[in-house]
């Protein structure tokens, strides 16, 4: 988990780092790499809201599973079927562990891809119109 999290919080940083030493070491940047670094930034930006979907669908798994196996609680029951629970349980306290780190990560991505998008726009002439 702390390699991840190194991992994690090293790749974000070097985005706004990547941005902020670019435009600020030089004077005049064109608008074209104004543009394609923008347009590098929005497409990370949209694998970071793939990724916060995929952990949304991680986490309503587990509730959907143990939300069907209450409404039919009173067609089993609970100590015959143990053995099949307990690993289902773990199996669903798993997955739903994944989903939140998924989700953390990927809103703390887009985070800094926002506050990168700003710091280009502050920086570029015409993408402030096109970029909301």
């Amino acid at each position: 988990m702390n390699v991840f999290k190194m991992f994690h919080e090293q790749e974000s940083v070097d985005t706004l780092d990547e941005v902020r030493h670019e435009l600020d070491n030089s004077v005049d940047v064109p608008e074209s790499t104004l543009m394609n670094r923008m347009q590098v930034i929005l497409a990370e930006k949209r694998t970071s809201l793939s990724v916060l979907r995929t952990g949304l669908g991680l986490v309503t798994l587990p509730m959907t599973i143990v939300a069907f196996l209450i409404t039919t609680s009173s067609l089993w029951d609970f100590t015959s079927n143990l053995i099949y629970l307990i690993p289902l349980f773990t199996i669903n306290t798993l997955l739903a562990a994944l989903g939140l780190i998924l989700i953390l990560r990927a809103w703390k991505r887009i985070r800094n891809f926002d506050l990168a998008i700003e710091i280009i726009k502050l920086h570029s002439k015409t993408l402030g119109h096109f970029v909301p």
